[in-house]
């Protein structure tokens, strides 16, 4: 384990203790503390892929109460590598624009925004007068409204953030440049997910066989009852097969580029298809006591609910997909 991620793990030991403990609600000054000190390891973690992959793997293990993830993707807008205290609008569809630039001003509305109540800056796909842009915006302005949103999710913070005359630094301007780094964004994303998702597996798994090992029915444990082990055994091969394809994503950005963003976008609808399915295996393996509070799977089923859907629509990414193999195809061929 690296210097920076040991320091990940250490931040979360500290604020939220052992993993199978049930998960303390942080206050405001407790998130920023916890914020600050992983945006000071931050881009030593996340300097090569094997590093960003056991990183975000081990936010979704612990369901780091931090947006990790969201601060990667704003980076990749700023030239940096997720150490600064900036999240993006918009998350879920980029080519969208949620607002308009007029005179250097950003007007608009963007809902569903990760801890915008506490980022520095938040980063926006905007339509300017002729073309779109991308522009990253201060919060701390008279001109920037941020409300909290209610969720079930105990690791997001989503807000509502109002645009009214905002200013803002264009940090990509016209269709070419703009679409380059929505691409970017919406690659790290899915590859982040994808991480965060194997995480969220392994560690429901994991607890699963725990508690399977300790808990007794007509004197025995019910690791030894022939119908919990092939429940086990079929979560265990399914977050196995989200862990490789989240080491697949890593290696295929690091070798090439193109093909690394087409399977991130694999591995995302994977994980939109298989991650329920473990979680409620998990609630099933505990039974009754899974669905309390005495039990953290709760907290895991929220997360897992909200990182599905968290990078678009599947039916709009599987067209998208299949469009880019086919032209592929069609253009070898050709």
């Amino acid at each position: 384990m690296s210097n920076s991620l040991h320091a990940l793990v250490g931040l979360l030991d500290d604020a939220l203790g052992a993993e199978d403990d049930v998960r303390p609600r942080l206050d405001d000054s407790a998130l920023m503390l916890l914020w600050a000190g992983w945006a000071g390891v931050a881009g030593e973690a996340l300097s090569d892929g094997d590093s960003a992959r056991r990183v975000f793997e081990t936010v979704g293990r612990r369901l780091a109460p931090i947006p990790v993830r969201e601060a990667y993707v704003a980076d990749a807008a700023l030239g940096g590598s997720g150490d600064r205290q900036v999240v993006v609008g918009g998350l879920q569809q980029l080519d969208a624009a949620v607002g308009t630039l007029s005179s250097g001003k950003v007007t608009g509305v963007v809902e569903l925004v990760p801890f915008a109540d506490l980022a520095y800056e938040i980063v926006v796909h905007v339509q300017g007068d002729s073309e779109s842009a991308i522009v990253s915006v201060p919060r701390d302005q008279t001109s920037v409204h941020v409300d909290r949103m209610r969720t079930y999710d105990e690791c997001g913070r989503p807000c509502r953030v109002v645009f009214d005359g905002a200013s803002g630094v264009i940090l990509a301007e016209g269709p070419d440049e703009v679409d380059r780094l929505i691409g970017l964004m919406g690659s790290r994303n899915r590859a982040a997910l994808a991480s965060e998702a194997a995480g969220i597996a392994a560690a429901v798994v994991d607890q699963s066989v725990r508690y399977a090992k300790h808990r007794e029915q007509f004197g025995r444990t019910i690791s030894s009852f022939q119908a919990v082990q092939h429940l086990l055994a079929g979560a265990w091969a399914r977050s196995h097969t989200l862990a490789a394809s989240s080491d697949r994503v890593w290696r295929l950005r690091e070798s090439s580029g193109i093909d690394g963003d087409r399977y991130a976008t694999i591995a995302y609808l994977y994980v939109c298809r298989e991650l329920l399915g473990v979680v409620e295996t998990a609630i099933q393996v505990h039974g009754a006591i899974g669905y309390t509070q005495e039990k953290p799977l709760h907290s895991y089923l929220k997360r897992a609910l909200t990182l599905i859907g968290a990078a678009g629509e599947q039916r709009d990414l599987l067209v998208e997909h299949g469009r880019a193999v086919v032209g592929g195809a069609r253009s070898h061929v050709a």
